[in-house]
């Protein structure tokens, strides 16, 4: 194994994954906490959902307030805190691009990078932090060397997603839409039924506006048997070429044909992505390692609190580490006590949120039991109106979704 020393910062490598992300004020506030300026994107606040049934009828879903709430490419939020990271504290952060972990020795608190070029680089550590996603190498190294560690499965990538992005409608077309669906103040994240070709159930297309009047968007399908669905050929069953995305989009008149043609070639030209894992793990840290979001507890788009449970994740973490006076031991329990009843919640819920919207199908208890509860509280409040809530009105599950630019 040779080893070198990384390369200093870098500048951010253009494309990469672009995820765009529902941001709450948990997420928001965690991330204006330390300082970095975020006004620009409470500037175009998200303003809610709109779902399109399959007899046409529009259900409206709007957050109060709106400035609480935004939509945001995942690149364009990391290039911004990157660029405010090196505003805030210059000479505290070096950033090294392009290395992907190999192996972690937590006994040696060592870690293995590898470089664009192949060259391995290891690294040793005081404190490893396993940011590093649903495919979390920490997280495997955990499960190998910390005794006992477990962690579980949920649906895991049921479902497969294309996307597409800035696609600007015809100059001087006028989008047959409701007139709520075009607040060119506020972004309004919409959903549409599509057909799903066998073996896939539950086809949805998502699109939402941007502040520069483009639009952004994918669709998303599940399998009605929840088992692991391969992105390889013949993962989106029937749809390959763009004629197939635009003949399933031929149901969404009010964009207009040359806007859907654009969209229906972004869509064939790019590969099918897997998502809806839910990950509960029994432990977030072990010696001197700890996990943050989809490493600790990875979601799936159903209730978009990916983003911004990661963020909770930081502050807590930083506020152990400033709390401990130097005892990265101490700082480590307490960010266990107080993350690991949460992660554990967030992934039931999770799980829950997925089978209420009917994404697992209807072969499943969570769905039934929802279902029921509908019903006998619809019933409920018919009968007694000031003393039952109306069931109808509960939240439509946004999502949060991503892609690689490339």
């Amino acid at each position: 194994m040779r080893q070198q020393q990384p390369q200093r910062a870098r500048p951010l490598p253009p494309g990469g994954q672009c995820y765009h992300l529902a941001m709450s004020h948990r997420g928001m506030g965690a991330v204006e906490q330390v300082g970095v300026d975020m006004s620009r994107f409470r500037a175009f606040p998200y303003r809610g959902s709109l779902l399109r049934k399959i007899d046409g009828h529009v259900q409206e879903v709007f957050h109060e307030p709106i400035s609480a709430k935004v939509l945001v490419e995942r690149m364009e939020l990391v290039r911004h805190i990157v660029d405010e990271a090196q505003r805030l504290v210059p000479e505290r952060i070096t950033f090294h691009w392009q290395l992907a972990c190999k192996e972690v020795d937590l006994a040696r608190q060592t870690a293995t990078f590898s470089g664009p070029d192949g060259a391995l680089h290891e690294l040793r550590y005081d404190l490893l932090v396993g940011a590093d996603g649903v495919n979390s190498r920490v997280r495997d190294a955990m499960a190998q060397q910390v005794p006992g560690f477990r962690q579980r499965w949920s649906g895991r990538m049921h479902r497969i997603d294309k996307f597409f992005h800035h696609v600007q409608p015809p100059p001087g077309s006028a989008l047959q839409t409701p007139s709520s669906e075009l607040d060119a103040s506020a972004t309004v994240l919409r959903f549409y039924y599509v057909d799903s070709p066998p073996p896939l159930t539950v086809g949805l297309f998502f699109i939402h506006n941007h502040a520069d009047g483009t639009y952004s968007g994918g669709v998303s399908f599940t399998r009605a048997d929840e088992s692991e669905v391969g992105v390889g050929v013949g993962s989106g069953g029937s749809l390959r070429t763009a004629a197939d995305f635009e003949a399933a989009l031929g149901g969404l008149t009010m964009y207009p044909q040359e806007m859907r043609a654009a969209i229906a070639e972004q869509l064939a030209a790019r590969p099918w992505y897997t998502s809806g894992s839910t990950l509960q793990v029994s432990r977030l840290t072990g010696p001197r390692v700890v996990l943050i979001g989809d490493a600790a507890h990875a979601v799936s788009a159903a209730f978009g609190q990916g983003v911004n449970s990661a963020l909770e994740d930081c502050t807590v973490l930083a506020e152990a580490l400033a709390g401990a006076a130097g005892d990265v031991d101490a700082a480590l329990r307490h960010y266990e006590r107080r993350r690991r009843p949460d992660a554990h919640a967030l992934g039931t819920m999770d799980h829950q949120a997925e089978a209420f919207a009917g994404f697992r199908g209807k072969w499943n208890l969570s769905y039934w039991v929802f279902q029921t509860h509908m019903l006998v509280n619809g019933w409920l409040h018919r009968l007694l109106p000031g003393r039952f809530g109306d069931p109808g009105l509960g939240p439509l599950y946004v999502a949060s979704y991503g892609c690689d630019e490339r």
